[in-house]
């Protein structure tokens, strides 16, 4: 691409009201570019603020306004990114004083779809209430980065508590569970000490009787001795099931006993 001013670009600039009235009526310094990035044109602001006339500034690439160490590296980057609509970068410039400043610089398309000349606007923000803004939006990106990252924390916490809350209860039910069991099997123990000592022990000289009865030389009745002989079942019967209880660990897998019938 050719470094030369293009006289049909300037004759653009020079008749067509759009560029004209971006250019001249803008509060900002503005840099009117051509393909390979050469200043073709700039508005009275732009002279102002790098203390050069109109024929200067028009000598000059847009990348030649940077310190001479960065040039390469600029031009790179605004070439790259020239195609945009639309693209913003922090450029170190020289000023009018003379010193290198970082300046927030958008590089806009000019051209009208019926032009097809190349044309960019550079816009150099050079009021400390853009830079003001550039900082205060800094600031909230950073604040909104904090605020996200205690927001993960309270949810990472809000995880936890539930986790531990969790474990408490399946603790609890565990607990419940284990005491219930306690309860149930010290209810058993007593249960059993009473039917033995309240039902065993006459169910036992019961059957002494019996059979001291039967060892006697008495000749009973037919009927009795059936009788008899029921009872001893029966009483048998019941002391063995008490036995059995004593041996239950837990209520819940005590089997069903049958007891014979009287």
């Amino acid at each position: 691409m050719t470094s030369k001013t293009n006289p049909y670009l300037e004759n653009i600039l020079k008749h067509e009201k759009y560029f004209s009235s971006y250019c001249h009526l803008n509060d900002f310094p503005i840099l009117v570019l051509n393909a390979s990035l050469r200043i073709i044109a700039a508005n009275p602001k732009a002279s102002e603020f790098f203390k050069l006339s109109p024929s200067e500034i028009k000598k000059k690439s847009f990348y030649s306004l940077t310190p001479g160490s960065e040039q390469k590296e600029w031009k790179s980057k605004l070439i790259l990114h020239q195609k945009k609509e639309h693209c913003a970068f922090d450029i170190p410039l020289m000023n009018h004083s003379k010193e290198v400043q970082l300046y927030r610089v958008t590089v806009c398309r000019l051209s009208p779809a019926a032009h097809k000349a190349e044309l960019y606007a550079a816009t150099i923000y050079t009021s400390n209430e853009h830079v003001s803004l550039i900082k205060n939006l800094k600031n909230q990106n950073k604040e909104l980065t904090e605020q996200a990252k205690k927001m993960v924390e309270i949810n990472r916490k809000i995880v936890s508590s539930y986790e531990n809350v969790k474990k408490q209860y399946e603790d609890l039910l565990h607990y419940q569970e284990e005491n219930i069991k306690v309860e149930r099997q010290k209810t058993i123990i007593e249960m059993v000490e009473v039917f033995q000592d309240k039902i065993n022990k006459p169910l036992t000289r019961i059957l002494d009787d019996i059979q001291k009865i039967n060892d006697s030389e008495k000749k009973l009745n037919s009927a009795v001795v059936k009788r008899l002989k029921l009872i001893e079942e029966s009483v048998e019967n019941i002391m063995r099931v008490i036995s059995h209880i004593a041996e239950v660990k837990d209520i819940k897998k005590m089997k069903y006993i049958e007891l014979s019938e009287t």
